[in-house]
């Protein structure tokens, strides 16, 4: 994906291997680094909680699937749908109440670095 940096204007590809993991107090934290100023550009962020949602939702898309393919009743569809939407509003407050909390802990980070000095991209674990 081509972006153009905020701060110094200029335009970079981002790669797979330019998004970097952190974790800290819980929080995992992705984000980008623009190559040419190092302005930091948060992705997402998850805890606890949102890895729950996402996971609950994930089970709700699948139930979805099922209940259309096997043509289950329309008010049983409806209720997985609404509770499908629920989750789905509650991911969107969650990540509006996290994200100056991701954008401190990427402003604090070094260049791509955690508290130990270890540099995490998306393709590493842990």
């Amino acid at each position: 994906m081509t972006v153009q940096c905020n701060k110094c204007g200029e335009y970079f590809t981002v790669l797979r291997e330019g998004i970097m993991v952190l974790q800290d107090d819980g929080y995992d934290v992705t984000y980008f680094v623009c190559p040419h100023c190092k302005e930091k550009y948060l992705i997402c962020i998850f805890d606890k909680k949102m890895h729950e949602l996402l996971e609950r939702r994930r089970q709700l898309e699948q139930i979805l699937r099922i209940a259309r393919a096997k043509k289950f009743r329309a008010e049983a569809i409806r209720r997985y749908v609404k509770e499908y939407e629920k989750v789905k509003a509650d991911q969107k407050a969650l990540a509006d109440e996290l994200k100056p909390i991701g954008e401190e802990i990427v402003k604090r980070s070094g260049k791509g670095e955690d508290e130990d000095g270890k540099e995490h991209n998306s393709d590493q674990s842990g």
